[in-house]
C-alpha cells in the first residue's frame, strides 16, 4: 500500500514539473522498485513532452458532429401523445403500482364483502368501509416509503463500510 502511494506521489511530482524533494530522493534511493518506477516515469514524461502525437480525427466523426450541430439548430419534431402510455405522468403510474401492491398484500375480509353483497346492515358496511379507508390512510404512507427507507439504510451502511475501509487503508 505504501509503494502504491509512493508511486502516485512520485508520478504527481514528475508530471507537475516539480523537482523531487530531498526526502523523496532519499526514499527513492532506498528502494530499487521506486528507482525503476522513477526512471520510467521521468523517461515517459520526457517522451510525452517532446513528441506531439499526430492524431487526425476520422472523417466519419467530423460528419457525425456536423449532423448533430445542424440538427440542433432545427426545432424538435412534435411527438404524438396518443401512442403508448406517454400521456400518463410518472406519479400516477407510481401511485397505481403502490395501490396495486397494497391491494394484493391486504385483502378485504370476507365479512365486509358478504355484508355488502347481501345488502344487510348497510350502515355496518359503511362503517367498515370508513374504517378500512382510515386504516389505508394510516398504512399507505409507511407501505409506500418502507422500501425506500430500507434502501436508504443499505446506502448508509455501504457508505459507512466504505469510510471504514478507506480509513483502514490509510498508512
Amino acid at each position: 500500500m505504501k509503494t502504491w502511494y509512493a508511486r502516485l506521489r512520485i508520478s504527481a511530482l514528475i508530471g507537475g514539473g516539480k523537482p523531487l524533494t530531498p526526502s523523496w530522493q532519499r526514499r527513492i534511493a532506498g528502494s530499487g522498485e521506486l528507482q525503476r518506477f522513477a526512471r520510467s516515469a521521468v523517461s515517459l514524461e520526457r517522451v510525452l513532452k517532446q513528441e506531439q502525437p499526430d492524431i487526425a480525427a476520422p472523417a466519419f466523426l467530423h460528419a457525425k458532429i456536423m449532423r448533430a450541430v445542424r440538427a440542433a439548430g432545427q426545432p424538435a419534431p412534435r411527438r404524438s401523445w396518443v401512442g403508448g402510455l406517454r400521456w400518463l405522468p410518472a406519479p400516477a403510474v407510481a401511485a397505481a403500482v403502490v395501490l396495486g401492491v397494497w391491494h394484493v398484500t391486504h385483502p378485504v375480509p370476507e365479512k365486509a364483502l358478504s355484508s355488502v353483497a347481501a345488502g344487510k346492515h348497510s350502515l355496518e358496511a359503511a362503517a367498515v368501509a370508513l374504517d378500512y379507508s382510515a386504516q389505508m390512510t394510516r398504512r399507505m404512507p409507511s407501505a409506500a416509503v418502507a422500501p425506500l427507507s430500507d434502501e436508504l439504510q443499505r446506502v448508509n451502511r455501504d457508505l459507512n463500510n466504505t469510510v471504514d475501509f478507506i480509513v483502514a487503508s490509510l498508512p
